[in-house]
């Protein structure tokens, strides 16, 4: 798939620039606390001049180098060929066996597939999602641009901001905090300011062993939250099914999967949910 709108697109080379953009609200979760956010931003260069862009949010700035390292060796292996992203990824896949088709590898794959796909559907003058044969229309989607493990008495003010920014009916709070009670209270404060017609969704960030999520998930499962998401570390998906089977909730696992030994199999909700931001 590399011809539309009578264009042969041709891969010439990449370009990658990083960026750190400074946080409105810094992120407190349990696996740190940022201020500024790193972007790695990246442009697909062909011959015909149609560039394809994408970006990727690497979580850790040190990353950064061995990020692009790994997107600009895979570029070269495929200068001067016809950008056909399933060839591409094919090939790419294959090349990564020996290195692992995991963590940073398959983020740098990642990076790149996402682009190769952004310049055909600028080629084609269509929506990505028209190109893949789908029609935009509207999404459910939820805030999650705030409500960290910050002060308590924080929460209800930014709660009410959250929902007046683009009229959210959903908000994700993180949880994990010392005490079951400051859960609580967090949970509580939150749906005070809110009201009950908003779905409260919850993120752990992974700060959790087994024992101690399925405790904790079994005291908040009268709190009328949406999920739980990724209580425990990603890689242990068999857990994860575990602790949702054991608690009857919801719990999310997938979106910090970054690869086969993190995933043998997904971990989903129950039932649709709306859309994951990444």
């Amino acid at each position: 798939m590399n011809k539309h709108a009578g264009i042969t697109l041709t891969l010439e080379g990449v370009r990658v620039r990083a960026v750190s953009v400074p946080l409105r609200t810094p992120i407190v979760a349990k696996v740190g606390r940022f201020t500024h956010w790193p972007l790695m931003l990246i442009d697909v260069q062909t011959r015909e001049g149609v560039v394809g862009r994408s970006y990727l949010e690497p979580y850790v700035q040190k990353a950064i180098p061995a990020i692009t390292s790994f997107i600009e060796t895979l570029a070269e292996l495929f200068k001067g060929k016809p950008l056909a992203p399933l060839d591409v990824y094919g090939d790419a896949m294959k090349m990564l066996h020996l290195v692992g088709r995991e963590g940073i590898s398959l983020i740098a794959m990642s990076g790149l597939d996402m682009a190769i796909w952004d310049a055909l559907a600028r080629a084609a003058n269509l929506p990505l999602v028209s190109l893949l044969g789908g029609q935009p229309g509207p999404i459910r989607a939820y805030n999650t641009n705030g409500l960290w493990l910050s002060p308590i008495e924080t929460l209800a003010a930014e709660a009410k901001g959250l929902v007046a920014q683009g009229g959210f009916k959903a908000l994700k709070m993180r949880l994990g905090r010392s005490t079951l009670k400051e859960d609580i209270e967090a949970v509580r404060t939150i749906r005070d300011a809110v009201g009950d017609d908003i779905l409260l969704m919850t993120d752990f960030n992974q700060g959790m062993t087994f024992g101690e999520a399925l405790q904790r998930m079994h005291d908040l499962d009268d709190q009328g939250l949406y999920w739980f998401e990724e209580p425990i570390v990603y890689e242990t998906s068999t857990a994860t099914r575990r602790s949702r089977a054991r608690s009857g909730r919801r719990s999310r696992s997938a979106r910090t999967s970054m690869g086969r030994a993190s995933s043998s199999r997904p971990s989903m909700p129950a039932r649709p949910t709306s859309t994951c931001r990444t």
